[in-house]
């Protein structure tokens, strides 16, 4: 049974061109502020109709072991097919199996849930976040064709959580 106070948030590690028809997602998690050194792997489909992007989280990747996910973490964005996704975003996803994603992230279901919580109440307040649902995502610092977008969206620093690219909590990879 799916708890729907649970979501997955990542972090991109790369930009996504919402042109493309689909492609690759790569990015880590994110709960709170920590950036984990767990890579989320899934994949993007453009979806012209709904003018929207549907990405779906399918496996995580900790020490160079992946780990299918049961339930795959989805979520549709509202974006014009002309903007990009840029690097450091933070996306929130649903539908993934709690207890599944804090013992592969190596912390319990209650901690998951409580920086979870952290992390929801964070987006609906930042810009950053790329937040399921939006009525426009031309409004989103996510979007490099917003001219009010800041150059660097990161998280307590230029570039990542305290670190280099997005990828540690307090310095290169960790």
């Amino acid at each position: 049974m799916l708890n729907p106070a649970y979501a997955l948030s990542i972090i991109t590690t790369k930009e996504i061109d919402a042109n493309l028809p689909n492609g690759v997602i790569e990015s880590r998690v994110v709960l709170g502020k920590r950036v984990f050194k767990v890579e989320a792997h899934g994949f993007y489909f453009r979806n012209n109709a709904a003018n929207s992007m549907d990405i779906e989280i399918t496996s995580l990747l900790r020490d160079n072991q992946s780990f299918p996910l049961t339930s795959s973490a989805k979520t549709s964005l509202k974006i014009p097919p002309n903007a990009k996704i840029k690097k450091s975003t933070i996306l929130v996803l649903k539908g993934e199996n709690a207890e599944e994603v804090a013992k592969i992230l190596g912390i319990s279901k209650e901690e998951y849930q409580k920086l979870e919580n952290i992390a929801q109440t964070n987006a609906t307040n930042d810009p950053m976040y790329a937040n399921t649902p939006f009525s426009n995502g031309s409004d989103s610092s996510a979007y490099d064709n917003n001219p009010n977008s800041p150059n660097d969206n990161a998280i307590n620093g230029k570039d990542g959580a305290n670190g280099s690219n997005g990828y540690g909590a307090n310095g290169n990879d960790g």
